[in-house]
């Protein structure tokens, strides 16, 4: 039987939706279980280190002592630049009212069991 490998995921943006001269920039890390107390270590070592309980951009920005830490970790990085002038906004519309329109709301090829659990939520 194959092992099922947990994966954690953190998120974070950048960016505006709400103005068309802006983009908006969505990043994924994942990171197996594994190595995800490897991770918290290295962000516990670097924020003791620089007094601060966020490694944020602007601190860490420019200083490769700090991010090379994170060289010796395998994790993956997904990143989406989005442009809210191009986006089909009445296509949003739809899932922004989703919660108002479930009953009637086309799930495609998704079987009963699944539609009836994502309704339920």
């Amino acid at each position: 039987m194959e092992e099922k490998v947990k994966i954690f995921i953190f998120s974070d943006e950048s960016g505006s939706w709400h103005d068309n001269r802006n983009v908006y920039v969505r990043s994924w890390v994942a990171i197996s279980e594994k190595n995800y107390q490897k991770l918290l270590n290295k962000i516990d070592e670097i924020s003791s280190i620089i007094g601060s309980n966020e490694l944020s951009w602007k601190i860490l920005a420019g200083n490769k002592k700090y991010f090379s830490e994170f060289n010796e970790l395998p994790f993956r990085i997904f990143i989406t630049v989005s442009s809210p002038k191009d986006i089909n906004w009445d296509k949003y519309m739809i899932t922004r009212n989703f919660d108002t329109n479930i009953n009637s709301f086309d799930f495609g090829e998704l079987n009963e069991d699944l539609q009836s659990y994502i309704k339920e939520r």
